[in-house]
């Protein structure tokens, strides 16, 4: 139920204006790895819930595939502002 309410989120503008997506499983479960990384307490429970693994292993995961191959390793990437701080671990983590 919930994979179908953010799908729908993700998609209304374009269903509005009749445009196709495309939605790649594989980005999406990168992007919520990333977020577990910066995530800690309940928040990391429940992504590692969702994302069915301990973030440790899913880390260790994207960083062999970015490493075999390269043209994923700039799918997914944080942009922030340069005024704030981001916490180093995450930091370190992400790139």
């Amino acid at each position: 139920m919930v994979s179908h309410l953010l799908v729908h989120r993700l998609t209304q503008n374009e269903m509005i204006d009749g445009k196709n997506i495309v939605l790649s499983p594989f980005l999406i479960h990168n992007t919520l790895t990333l977020l577990a990384n910066g995530s800690n307490g309940k928040t990391l429970q429940e992504l590692e819930d969702v994302l069915g693994e301990d973030i440790g292993v899913l880390t260790e995961f994207y960083k062999h595939v970015n490493v075999w191959n390269e043209s994923l390793q700039g799918c997914n990437s944080f942009w922030f502002e340069e005024n704030i701080k981001v916490n180093q671990r995450f930091n370190n983590i992400t790139k």
